[in-house]
């Protein structure tokens, strides 16, 4: 089977400027090719529609406001969820290209939508409790001073380790937030909103201070996880155990 050549040069250079706002991405897709010769698709994926400051004339695709319905009510994503984030982050090959890929390669789609929630930080983010007497940098310690409520998580993504710091909601916020979401309208919108209002503080592996805005434009999907644990603060464990103290 005949693979189309990927850009290259200027042509590769208009497409990363064309999409710079939804961070494109290189992909290596490796398949088995006919006689069990060992392919490589190349491919380029960009951030959702939906997670984006869009430019004049595009559209929503709704792909990512199904993903994080879906989160926070618990549930898992729909089932056609790959091609709708496929249709809305492939941004090459073209669609009669990929069309031949699918129908030469029919899983390719669950996997490279897999791929796009990795790329936005919504798969492959651990968010880890510090162990026993371990401290946080420096920076993070007068932070937490300030802020009794608050704790700290080490939050690891793609190449990527940082120190999250995180303060709960207040019971009105926690209302509002939740009467926002019952909505079911513009969940991404109130979903990036809160969290943003939660971190109190992002920090490098060195301590240094990260801009909350620019990490989730960039990894909108690391705003899931974070969510979720702020959740935790709020006491929503999702799980009463029932028996002896």
């Amino acid at each position: 089977m005949l693979i189309a050549s990927p850009p290259t040069g200027a042509d590769l250079e208009l497409l990363l400027s064309k999409y710079a706002h939804r961070y494109p991405e290189k992909v290596r897709i490796p398949v088995i090719g006919d006689g069990g010769e060992e392919l490589i698709l190349p491919a380029l994926i960009a951030n959702p529609t939906g997670a984006c400051k869009l430019t004049a004339g595009e559209q929503v695709n709704p792909a990512w406001e199904k993903v994080c319905g879906a989160t926070v009510r618990g549930q898992g994503l729909p089932g056609n969820i790959s091609e709708l984030l496929v249709a809305d982050c492939l941004i090459w090959p073209n669609v009669l290209e990929w069309g031949s890929w699918l129908t030469r390669w029919p899983g390719l789609a669950s996997d490279v939508g897999d791929a796009i929630l990795r790329k936005i930080g919504a798969y492959g983010v651990k968010l880890e409790e510090p162990y026993q007497g371990e401290t946080p940098p420096d920076s993070v310690i007068n932070i937490l001073v300030s802020k009794p409520k608050a704790t700290w998580r080490r939050a690891k993504m793609r190449n990527l380790q940082m120190v999250i710091v995180l303060e709960p909601p207040s019971a009105s916020q926690w209302q509002m937030h939740q009467d926002a979401l019952e909505k079911g309208e513009g969940v991404w919108g109130e979903i990036r909103e809160f969290v943003k209002s939660r971190i109190v503080a992002f920090v490098d592996s060195d301590g240094a201070p990260l801009e909350t805005s620019s990490i989730i434009e960039r990894y909108p999907g690391v705003a899931l996880p974070i969510g979720q644990q702020v959740n935790r603060l709020a006491g929503s464990v999702r799980q009463v155990e029932l028996g002896e103290w």
